[in-house]
């Protein structure tokens, strides 16, 4: 009985790590597309920050599938012109 317990433990102690992990990539991924746009790292994020960032993310998406052998910083430069001329992202980077 005891090593049923055992198991349970260790596989709770496990899903805990891998969420901690998942999330900890999640976090660095959000911070660094922040990080690329020139916003604030702090959180939380805004509601025009978050469209902002979903805008970015679409647009850099369709570019790497337009233009698979673009650089990414070329690409990201071109997404951030596209925010600029629709008016969602107003910073110079």
């Amino acid at each position: 009985m005891d090593s049923v317990w055992t198991y349970w433990a260790f596989g709770a102690m496990m899903l805990a790590l891998f969420w901690m992990l998942a999330r900890s990539v999640a976090n660095a991924s959000r911070q660094r597309l922040r990080q690329q746009l020139g916003l604030s790292t702090n959180y939380p994020v805004t509601a025009k920050e978050s469209a902002t960032l979903m805008a970015f993310k679409n647009i850099d998406a369709t570019l790497r599938n337009t233009f698979p052998s673009m650089s990414d910083t070329r690409r990201q430069a071109l997404a951030r012109e596209v925010l600029r001329d629709s008016g969602v992202y107003c910073r110079r980077a």
